[in-house]
């Protein structure tokens, strides 16, 4: 239960710092509403999910007799959490300034959160693997999200948030131009990564069956080693203003 404990309190304090270094104006970026975020969203959604499995273990003494609909609510949070981690370091990362890269905001909601979750995921969740025929349920949290984006937009006429591959009206829905793709074809786009998550996870969970401590640290490896490399690609000198 130790090792439950700490991976579940790490991914709620990381959750935490993060929101609390941001709204302090420490690690200001690209958000200045980082609520309207789906970082923030799917940040809060794998904390609270955190919270609640600890919950169980400790009203439990140790034991692990959650529902399986929370078991399946935690993989789509997870998700969601790799999902931000990939967006930003693929799609965001190469854009940013090194004030925001290099913030404790940055670093918490955008790599340790989703790191964290993933190694409670695949080590303390084999039990209750998401079958393949399930995998759709990972679209849920982005697809609700998406839907909130774009009403929000079309209600104030600004971007909630700047993700410029929800921008339908600067690139429309199914245009393909020297200027980027339709918005619809980054939700199928990221409909595929998101399904390509869930069965990683699972690959990752059967991996970690048998060689937890080399799977683990393997993943995470590869996670911030990915983060790093994206991220260098968009470090510049100028600060963020404040």
């Amino acid at each position: 239960m130790a090792v439950s404990a700490t991976l579940k309190l790490g991914v709620v304090a990381s959750c935490c710092i993060g929101i609390a270094q941001h709204d302090l104006g420490l690690s200001r970026g690209f958000m200045d509403s980082i609520l309207k975020a789906f970082t923030m969203q799917s940040n809060i959604w794998i904390a609270a999910g955190c919270l609640v499995f600890l919950t169980f273990e400790i009203a439990q003494r140790g034991a692990r007799r959650v529902p399986a609909w929370l078991h399946a609510l935690k993989f789509m949070f997870t998700t969601s959490a790799l999902l931000t981690w990939i967006v930003f370091a693929v799609l965001l990362a190469p854009t940013m300034n090194r004030a925001y890269l290099l913030s404790p905001s940055n670093l918490c909601l955008h790599n340790l959160t989703p790191a964290l979750a993933l190694l409670d995921q695949i080590n303390l969740d084999a039990d209750s693997p998401m079958a393949a025929k399930r995998l759709w349920l990972t679209l849920i949290m982005p697809l609700l999200y998406t839907v909130a984006f774009f009403m929000a937009y079309e209600i104030t006429g600004e971007l909630p948030v700047p993700y410029f591959f929800l921008d339908y009206r600067a690139y429309g829905w199914f245009g393909v131009g020297p200027d980027g793709i339709g918005v619809l074809y980054w939700i199928a786009l990221l409909g595929a990564v998101l399904i390509g998550i869930g069965a990683a996870v699972q690959r990752l969970q059967t991996a970690a069956q048998g060689r937890p401590l080399a799977t683990s640290a393997l993943t995470v490896l590869a996670m911030m080693g990915g983060s790093a490399a994206s991220g260098a690609l968009g470090l510049r000198s100028v600060v963020l203003p404040d």
